[in-house]
């Protein structure tokens, strides 16, 4: 896994900083040689994570341990698309807003 290191101003000078995502964050602190810590961690991150952001909890009976490292990596494209989808929705959203705003502006100048 590579970091970016990037400068940051601060009163003190210029200080290079470290910025991960949340993925990154728990892939640091599940690190581990072990055979089975790459599945682990990719069923956490990818399943367990993604079920209590949605659902605030996690149902053990829906076993998806027994997923191939493969299934748990289309998993995760799956939910990266999702948040990639809800960004877009938000922006399309506020988009829709403005426009509606400066219609009914537009509208109420020509009455008046």
């Amino acid at each position: 896994m590579v970091f970016k290191t990037t400068p940051f101003k601060t009163k003190g000078g210029v200080q290079n900083f470290t910025m991960i995502s949340e993925p990154q964050l728990y892939f640091l602190i599940m690190r581990s040689d072990k055979p089975n810590a790459k599945a682990f961690r990719m069923w956490v991150n990818c399943e367990v994570l993604p079920t209590i952001r949605k659902q605030w909890h996690y149902n053990k009976i829906s076993n998806t341990r027994s997923l191939t490292i493969p299934q748990l990596e289309s998993k995760r494209e799956q939910n990266q698309k999702e948040q990639v989808l809800k960004s877009e929705n938000e922006s399309l959203k506020d988009e829709l807003i403005n426009t509606q705003k400066e219609l009914i502006r537009l509208y109420q100048m020509g009455r008046g």
